[in-house]
């Protein structure tokens, strides 16, 4: 039951009809992997929060392009955690939205919360990839064109 209340708010908020957002989530590259994490230290030392799933889509596009997604509701992760990226390669200069489903453990009920962050590659001259990271409120209409500068 709790997976379809979870897939249902997850669908209000790929349409936009509900904005849940409560914090960034750290996008890092580590051997040339994508790892996604929640970057709020406090949520980090919590005891009282878990991630229970990640997304990454395609900004912008209806119905979303889901590129990775998984769920960790019967054995739900701890913050402060690499969560490598799974799933088809990157474009260049299309804009990326991670999303953490997380719960927080308050007066006995799990709150359901989300963290954000955009991303997206773009390509020096030199055909060298660039990686940028955006927080929800400073989100572009596109990705940054880079340059051998």
């Amino acid at each position: 039951m709790k997976k379809y209340l979870f897939l249902g708010a997850v669908v209000l908020l790929l349409t936009g009809c509900i904005e849940m957002n409560i914090g960034d989530v750290s996008v890092t590259q580590k051997d040339g992997v994508l790892c996604f994490d929640i970057e709020d230290e406090v949520m980090v030392r919590s005891d009282r929060v878990s991630i229970n799933s990640i997304m990454v889509y395609e900004v912008g596009t209806q119905p979303a392009k889901i590129l990775m997604h998984k769920d960790f509701f019967e054995k739900p992760l701890r913050p402060g955690k690499c969560i490598p990226y799974e799933g088809v390669p990157f474009e260049n200069n299309i804009l990326y939205r991670v999303y953490l489903g997380v719960f927080i453990k308050y007066q006995r009920k799990n709150v359901i919360n989300s963290y954000n962050r955009v991303f997206c590659f773009s390509e020096k001259n030199n055909s060298e990839k660039v990686f940028h990271s955006f927080k929800e409120s400073e989100r572009p209409e596109s990705c940054p064109v880079s340059s051998d500068e």
